[in-house]
C-alpha cells in the first residue's frame, strides 16, 4: 500500500506545486488536523468561522509537528500565511485525502511522515550559484544573481525568492559600506506595516525601500517618509525604474524621491572597495556574498536563498 500511497502523494505535490515553505506548512498542519479527525472530511472543518483562513495555520502549529520529528529549524516565520492559493490547495487536499480513504489507502501517520521528509529536503536546498566571470561587468553579475533568483522562484509557486535576494543584497552592501552603523535586517516576509518600519532599512535620515515592483502604495509610504523628515530612496531592478518614476510623478514626488538601479547601487561600492584594481575584484565580490549569506542565516529560514560562487 505504501508504494501506491507514495505515488499518489508525489502526484498531488507535483500537480499543485507543493514546493514552497508556505505550501509545505499548509500540508503539515492539515495532515496533523486530519490525524485527529475522522474521514470523510469537509472543507468547513479546516476553515475559520469567517471561512477566509485555514484553521490553525501558523508558525507554532507547524513547528509543533516538526519538533515531533526532531526538526527544530524554523520552516516559515509566517507559518504558511493563508492566501487564495493556499485556500485552493486546502480544498484540493481535502478531496485528495477523501479519495485516498475511499480507495482504502489512507494512512495519516504515513502521510504526515512523507510531508515531513519533503520539509527536510526543502531545508537542505542547495544555494544558488553565481559566476564572477571577469569578462562581465559588475552590474551584469548583479543581473545574473537576480536572474538566478527568478529562475529559482519559478520552480516554487507562490515564493518570493527574487524580492528576498534583492533586499538582502542591499542589506549586505549597507553592512560593508557602513561598518560603524548598526544595520537592522528583517526577514523578507515581515512587512514594514507589521513592524511600523519606515522602510526596509532606516539609515540615519534615509528610509530605503527595496522592491522588484514599485507601485502606488510604495509612493504613499515615501510621502509619509517625507512628511516625517526622512529622505526616501527606492532601490529596484532595471525593469522597475520606469514604473517607479511614473508612480512618483503621479504622486507629485518626481523631484523628491531618489530611484536607484540595484546593479549600479552595488557595483559603485565594489569598485571603491577594490580601489579600482581588477585583482581585488573577486575578493570583494566574495566578501559581499559572505555577508549576504550571514544575513540569510540570521533572518531567513530557506537555505536555498544563499549564494555561492561557481
Amino acid at each position: 500500500m505504501s508504494d501506491e500511497l507514495e505515488l499518489r502523494l508525489a502526484s498531488f505535490r507535483d500537480l499543485h506545486k507543493i514546493e514552497s515553505k508556505g505550501s509545505l506548512s499548509l500540508m503539515i498542519v492539515l495532515t496533523r488536523l486530519m490525524k485527529e479527525g475522522t474521514p470523510p472530511f469537509t472543507y468547513e472543518e479546516f476553515q475559520t468561522q469567517k471561512q477566509g483562513q485555514v484553521r490553525g495555520l501558523g508558525k507554532s502549529a507547524v513547528q509543533k509537528v516538526l519538533s515531533d520529528y526532531g526538526i527544530e529549524k524554523v520552516l516559515a516565520q509566517e507559518g504558511g500565511r493563508t492566501s487564495r492559493g493556499n485556500m485552493e490547495r486546502m480544498t484540493s487536499y481535502v478531496d485528495f485525502v477523501n479519495g485516498l480513504d475511499k480507495d482504502g489507502l489512507l494512512d495519516c501517520n504515513f502521510v504526515e511522515k512523507w510531508w515531513v521528509e519533503r520539509v527536510k529536503v526543502f531545508l537542505l536546498a542547495k544555494p544558488m550559484k553565481v559566476s564572477a566571470d571577469s569578462s562581465k561587468s559588475l552590474r551584469c553579475i548583479v543581473d545574473d544573481i537576480l536572474t538566478a533568483a527568478y529562475q529559482r522562484q519559478s520552480t516554487q509557486l507562490g515564493s518570493t525568492v527574487a524580492g528576498a535576494v534583492l533586499q538582502h543584497l542591499v542589506g549586505a552592501k549597507l553592512v560593508l559600506a557602513l561598518p560603524d552603523y548598526n544595520i537592522k535586517h528583517h526577514g523578507y516576509s515581515v512587512s514594514d506595516e507589521q513592524t511600523d518600519r519606515k522602510g526596509d532599512f532606516l539609515v540615519r535620515d534615509s528610509a530605503i525601500h527595496v522592491t522588484t515592483t514599485p507601485g502606488e502604495a510604495l509612493m504613499d509610504r515615501c510621502l509619509t517618509n517625507l512628511n516625517q523628515g526622512f529622505q526616501p530612496i527606492i532601490i529596484t531592478r532595471s525593469k522597475g525604474m520606469e514604473a517607479a518614476r511614473v508612480h512618483a510623478e503621479a504622486k507629485g514626488l518626481a523631484n523628491r524621491v531618489d530611484v536607484v538601479e540595484i546593479g549600479q547601487f552595488i557595483a559603485t561600492n565594489i569598485y571603491e572597495w577594490m580601489s579600482f584594481k581588477s585583482d581585488k575584484r573577486s575578493v570583494e565580490i566574495r566578501r559581499l556574498l559572505d555577508t549576504y549569506n550571514q544575513i540569510i542565516d540570521s533572518v531567513e529560514t530557506d537555505p536555498g536563498l544563499k549564494l555561492v560562487l561557481s
